[in-house]
This record gives C-alpha cells, structure tokens and sequence, in this order.
C-alpha cells in the first residue's frame, strides 16, 4: 500500500538548513538538501535561486538511484504532495517561494505530469528536468572567445544575413507542423529525426566535412532520437560551436492529441536548417566546427539535450559557447524585438549576442528573465558552457503553446528571419568564417 506524507514531515521539509531527503516510503533519497551558499558546494546536482536551495548527490548513492528522477517546477500550480503521488513515490517537496518537488515516474507518467503543470503554471518552458545524478559545473567566469570580434561587423556576414529567406522558414515550419504530433513516444515524434537528417543531406549537397547523424537515448528512456547535423572546422576542428533547437512537442491535455508545435519548437528548428542551408548555399567554411543539434523530448524534461551535453563534457570535447533557439514566431504587439534569455544563461554571452544584434539584425534587443520553464540551454549551463537563449517576449509569449492551436496562423515570418539572422552572426563570429 502507498504511503502518503503526513503533514507534518512534509512541514519539516521546508526549513533553512541540511535537510535529510525522503521518499513517500520514508527511504533515504540520493540526495541531500542545504541552503545556498556564497561558495560552491561539492556534488551539487541541481540548484534553484529561487527556493534558495541545493541538492547534493549523497556520495554512496549508486548510479541507478537516479533512474526516472525528475525535479518538477511547481510554481504558480495548484499540484500538491499528494497530486504527485498519483505519478510515482515522492522524494522531496519544497513549498513557498521557488516550490518544486523531485519525484520519481515510470515511463509515460512525465507527460501526464507535464501536461498539468503546463495547463496550471503558464510556463514558457518545460516544468520538469530529468536529474540523472550528474554534478553541476561552473561556467568560467571568462567570456567565450569569438574567432572574429563580436565589435567587428564583417561584410561576408552581412552578405550570409542578407541572403536569409522567411519563405523558407514558413515552409519548414509547415511541414514541421503538418505532423499530427511531435511527442517523444509518438511515431511522429519518432519519424522527426529522420525528416530533419533527409533534409539536411540534401541541403550539404554532398559537401566531404559535413557529418549529419543521429544520436540514440534509450538509456534515458525516450525512443525519439536526437539529431546532429556537423560541419567539420578546418583550422580548429577540436573547438566547438553548438546551434539547438528541440523537434518534439506536446499537447498538454493529452500527449498523443494534436500537437502542431509551430512556435515551440518548429520555428527553432526551421531557423537552425535556414542557417545551414545558407551556409551550404555560399560555400562557407569554418575555422571551428559547428554543430546544428534538434534535440529530443525536451518537453518530457530536457532529455536529450541533458545527455548530449554531459556526453560531451565526459569525452573531454571542447564547446565554446552555445545557442538556444526555442519560439521565435510571436509578438503580441506586432513589433520586432529579441529578448535575451538572462535566467541559465551566460550573461557575458548575451552581452555579446547584444552586439551582434546591432550590428546585423537591426532590431531592439533587451534581457530579461523566463518566469517558469526553461529550455535545452539549461542543460549546457548545467554543464559548464557558456549558453544563451534568445527569445520572443519572455513577458507576453505565445498563450497558444503546448495545445492544438499552436499553428501558423499569426505568426510573424519576419521575426523569425532576424532571428536566423542572429544564429547566423553567432555562427560566424564564434565558429569563423573563412
């Protein structure tokens, strides 16, 4: 029989301090829970400013403690302990400011989850992170460094910028749309990856230092794959540039429903296939190797993205900076502006991104924080890489995200352009044009 958490030990949760951290069954959890600190603390796995909390992986805690562990973002939500109960044993509940809770779900249980924090909390990014027990890495407190600076504005990029088609992006993003759903364990969501890799192939025209693959995450326990579309650099080929974006979507009243995805996160995925196909078009080459990646199941909490990352962190490769590209389509008032993402984002980056935007975009820029959510730059925040995530109107997002009605109609192609206009610059000042 389940137990449910009396009143009082859920009470004794929520206090200033080292905390042990228990299952509904009253088993110890892998981790422990203390206040932040001013100084780093060994083992962090997950850190929330908000709360004011850390969680510290318990050094005796084996690897498969972590299995379908999942940090769920409660703020703004009615769901309470024994709501997440109905999903899988409760390992820790935080109330009040910054609320969350780290629960454990079998599979397909994530979406049901998912679904009610979207329809409750408003979030314009997914509420639930799968914490697989890896320690958080500091981001340098060093800017990354562009091949040409960012001060500079190049005309051979001016000339790329120029040449970027809103037409093309619509198509995409229709065709991407078309699709009944996205969702990680849907056959569509499962057919995407290969979509995406047949179109990539075509556009690199069969150009010898491009590499488009797929990259599995069964062990994460998602049969959609992730895509990986490379261009191989010729001076520093060692040095890397990622460009993401996430293919899934979801309908958060019922995973398998209709799920359009248009905004989130067709229009990221289009922009980043914009970006390749100019760069194939114009014959550009690269002094580092920039990586287009269309990540998996980011809805179902930043699944493939998290792995990729940490992946590539483990294998010792060297990522210099990353962006994020993630609703791009909408504006409540009809007028052109990015925002820069400032919540898990490098804010030497987007100070840098900030340059990019006057010199070649030509449109107003500012920073603000995601209220609730967040999206696959997180992950290599998480990892120690400098990320950012530029964004439509953190304040006024698209209201129509993770239902049926997230489809073209209203959207703003023009937008999106100067927005691939920007990964564009990105590309060439981090990975450098040649």
């Amino acid at each position: 029989m389940k137990k449910i958490l009396s009143r009082a030990f859920l009470c004794s949760l929520f206090v200033a301090g080292p905390l042990p951290a228990r299952t509904a069954g009253a088993q110890s959890a892998p981790f422990r829970v203390e206040p932040i600190s001013a100084l780093p603390t060994a083992g962090t796995i997950y850190r929330n400013e908000t709360a004011g909390v850390l969680l510290v992986r318990d050094p005796q805690a084996a690897g498969d403690s972590f299995s379908n562990l999942y940090v769920a973002d409660l703020q703004n939500t009615g769901v309470t302990p024994q709501d997440l109960e109905l999903h899988g044993p409760l390992l820790y509940y935080h109330s009040g400011t910054g609320s969350f809770a780290v629960t454990k779900m079998e599979r397909g249980l994530d979406a049901r989850l998912a679904g009610r924090l979207y329809r409750e909390g408003n979030f314009n990014g997914t509420p639930l992170l799968q914490l697989d027990g890896s320690p958080l890495i500091e981001v340098s407190a060093q800017a990354p460094t562009p091949v040409h600076p960012v001060e500079n504005t190049l005309p051979a990029v001016e000339s790329l910028a120029s040449g970027v088609a809103a037409a093309r992006i619509q198509k995409t993003v229709e065709q991407l749309a078309q699709i009944h759903t996205r969702y990680h364990r849907s056959d569509g969501g499962k057919e995407v990856p290969t979509l995406l890799a047949a179109l990539y192939q075509e556009a690199a025209r069969g150009r010898p230092d491009v590499r488009i693959e797929t990259f599995e995450h069964e062990s994460r326990h998602t049969p959609q794959k992730s895509l990986i579309a490379r261009i191989v650099g010729q001076k520093n080929p060692n040095e890397i540039v990622v460009v993401g974006s996430h293919i899934d979507s979801i309908n958060q009243r019922d995973p398998y429903a209709r799920s359009p995805g248009a905004d989130d996160d067709a229009s990221g995925t289009a922009i980043n296939l914009e970006l390749f196909r100019l760069l194939m078009e114009r014959g550009v080459q690269l002094d580092r190797t920039l990586e287009i990646h269309g990540y998996a199941a980011e809805e179902a909490g930043l699944v493939g993205s998290q792995e990729i990352a940490r992946s590539y962190v483990e294998a010792g490769k060297a990522v210099i900076s990353m962006l994020q590209n993630d609703m791009n389509l909408y504006s409540k008032d009809g007028k052109m502006k990015i925002w820069l993402v400032s919540s898990n984002t490098s804010d030497l980056l987007n100070e840098m991104l900030g340059r990019l935007i006057s010199g070649y975009v030509g449109v107003p820029w500012e920073k603000r924080r995601l209220g609730l959510g967040s999206s696959d730059h997180s992950s290599w925040n998480r990892n120690g890489v400098h990320a950012a995530f530029p964004f439509e109107d953190p304040g006024a997002s698209n209201p129509r995200i993770h239902t049926q009605n997230d489809t073209v109609e209203g959207a703003s192609w023009e937008q999106a352009a100067a927005f691939a206009r920007l990964s564009l610059a990105f590309a060439a000042h981090f990975a450098g044009i040649l």
